[in-house]
């Protein structure tokens, strides 16, 4: 496909009642083809016996896949539903966080972090804002900068010419010049 891929065109179709029978020349996308139901992963050069089996196990199928990318989904729903609160250990000791109000996070001396809330309130926790980038959901957290890890909803716009966002708090920050174009490519998803 020219200027799409099909995981694209799936996610933009949100539902669908056909099986995915997935042909690339790429072997690392077999995973991801999983995590969307698809019946089939065939890799170019194509064998036309592969090809003749993925369309009789279409046909068998009876839309089975369908049903699991519908329980798939649905479990995605639970886990991101479950996934909000956080425990962090503070100066006071330790507070549970709703990272849905968290808005970013800046590294203080290498060893320590501000959190920033959408209330305004701020929090000073033990733990390396590297920690965080590997704890917090990456479809939904960002490092943009070598100091700076921000929650994606909480971006209400980017500046592409001066290389800065800003944050639903009024806050703007700058995007290191080498991760714009993955900040950008990451916002447009």
């Amino acid at each position: 496909m020219p200027s799409k891929n099909g995981f694209v065109l799936l996610d933009e179709l949100k539902e669908y009642n056909f099986e995915v029978v997935m042909v690339t020349g790429y072997e690392n996308y077999a995973i991801k083809a999983t995590k969307y139901a698809a019946l089939d992963y065939l890799l170019k050069p194509l064998d036309a016996e592969d090809l003749v089996q993925a369309v009789k196990k279409a046909e068998a199928s009876n839309g089975a896949s369908t049903d699991r990318l519908i329980h798939y989904r649905s479990l995605v729903s639970e886990a991101e539903d479950t996934y909000n609160s956080l425990m962090v250990s503070s100066k006071d000791g330790y507070r549970v966080i709703d990272i849905r109000d968290l808005v970013y996070l800046k590294s203080e001396s290498g060893s320590y972090c501000v959190m920033y809330f959408t209330d305004g309130s701020k929090e000073v926790v033990s733990k390396p804002l590297n920690y965080f980038e590997a704890l917090l959901p990456a479809d939904r957290f960002y490092r943009i900068y070598r100091s700076h890890l921000v929650n994606l909803k909480k971006v209400k716009s980017f500046n592409a010419k001066s290389s800065t966002v800003k944050l639903s708090v009024g806050i703007e920050l700058v995007v290191s010049i080498r991760k714009k174009a993955d900040f950008r490519k990451k916002m447009s998803n």
